[in-house]
């Protein structure tokens, strides 16, 4: 496998990462547990390898050139579609769905990484004071946006 390919896993990996602790920061999770339970991660790790397939030919080109396989492999989900591939059955289309999903995999399992050692996240520590504050917050911002009949001021 070449360089380029090994840059492009560590970007997905990268990239989910600072997905995750994005999640982490606007919806203040104090733990893994947490995270999982407030987050959709097929849908993150779905996100972040599709943004990171290459929409240039070249690029995707130079890929299959050092890794046969993405060339050579039937896709699960049949070829690339969307607004960057028109699912045609072209060599260009099977290497980028192919790329899509050695992506897709290779970020479960830095998922399962994540799942055992999660070092690399960093989680809010609230205080109790501070977790009933954002309750109060979060209670009189839902008053005021939901409030019947609306107010027209």
């Amino acid at each position: 496998m070449s360089r380029e390919w090994w840059n492009l896993q560590d970007r997905a990996r990268e990239s989910l990462l600072e997905s995750l602790q994005w999640n982490i920061d606007s919806d203040k999770y104090e733990s893994f547990e947490e995270l999982e339970q407030g987050i959709e991660i097929s849908d993150i790790i779905f996100e972040t390898a599709d943004s990171m397939v290459p929409v240039y030919y070249s690029e995707l080109l130079d890929l299959a050139a050092d890794n046969n396989n993405l060339a050579t492999d039937e896709p699960e989900l049949g070829p690339a579609s969307g607004s960057n591939f028109d699912g045609s059955n072209s060599p260009v289309n099977i290497i980028a769905a192919n790329v899509f999903e050695a992506l897709e995999s290779d970020l479960w399992d830095y998922w399962r990484e994540l799942e055992s050692d999660d070092s690399d996240l960093t989680f809010i520590d609230t205080t109790e004071e501070e977790r009933k504050e954002f309750a109060r917050d979060a209670m009189v911002w839902f008053s005021k946006a939901y409030s019947w009949p609306p107010c027209l001021a």
